[in-house]
């Protein structure tokens, strides 16, 4: 894939990805937007491992994902938030966000009811 190529795609993904980092930063415009800079770097460093290998999205959000973790050492509320982030707001499955965040079905299963409960308990305060 060429640059050009490359920036056609982050021009078509870009609102997206933005839209998904402010979610699972909890509105904090700064960070989502130093972890989008973070994410396209590593994707663009990272252009032969896609090699059009799949949806470019479900690639990049997947490192996007990765990024956001490895800023917050992914404790289990960020995990949840994730997954509800991912399932709720941009509609992907249950598969595909094992996918994206490298865990297995029955952990996002786990990690979707987490993160209900905790929207739950956040809403009733």
């Amino acid at each position: 894939m060429t640059r050009e190529q490359f920036i056609e795609l982050v021009k078509g993904e870009q609102d997206a990805l933005r839209h998904y980092l402010l979610a699972l930063c909890c509105g904090d415009l700064a960070t989502a937007d130093d972890i989008a800079q973070e994410t396209l770097v590593k994707a663009y460093l990272s252009l032969l491992s896609y090699a059009n290998k799949g949806k470019f999205r479900s690639w990049l959000f997947a490192i996007a994902h990765n990024t956001f973790l490895n800023h917050r050492k992914a404790t289990r509320t960020y995990e949840s938030l994730s997954a509800v982030t991912l399932y709720y707001l941009t509609g992907y499955s249950v598969k595909e966000i094992a996918t994206i965040s490298n865990s297995t079905e029955d952990a996002v299963k786990k990690q979707l009811s987490r993160g209900r409960d905790k929207l739950k308990s956040r809403l009733k305060r």
